[in-house]
């Protein structure tokens, strides 16, 4: 979310070496994101104060929303504790599952 310019800057960049754009943003439920900052922590360390992730969880989806309009491709992942990601949202078929309503509560608003 913090570096939304310097990410457009690296897309212009390459849009205009001729390189096509893909841009993937992943989505867990944030009782599992909580859960893998905990993980990560006692693991090998890294904290992560709430601050920065409540700063995340409202950035973060602004930025794809921007983002993805400079990409040649985007996509939305889901990625909680199942056996492969599963596709919520690309940007030419719009919401993939059948529960787009939902999906749009996310907080991702596209």
């Amino acid at each position: 979310g913090k570096n939304m310019e310097k990410y457009t800057s690296f897309i212009e960049f390459a849009k205009k070496k001729g390189y096509i754009i893909e841009l993937n943003g992943i989505w867990v439920p944030l009782a599992v994101a909580k859960k893998r900052i905990n993980e990560r922590r006692k693991s090998y360390g890294r904290p992560v104060p709430l601050s920065v992730f409540n700063k995340a969880v409202s950035n973060i989806p602004l930025c794809f929303k921007t983002l993805q309009c400079k990409a040649d491709y985007a996509r939305i992942w889901e990625n909680c504790s199942c056996d492969s990601p599963k596709v919520l949202w690309d940007k030419q078929q719009g919401w993939v599952d059948d529960q787009c309503e939902n999906n749009k509560k996310l907080g991702w608003g596209l």
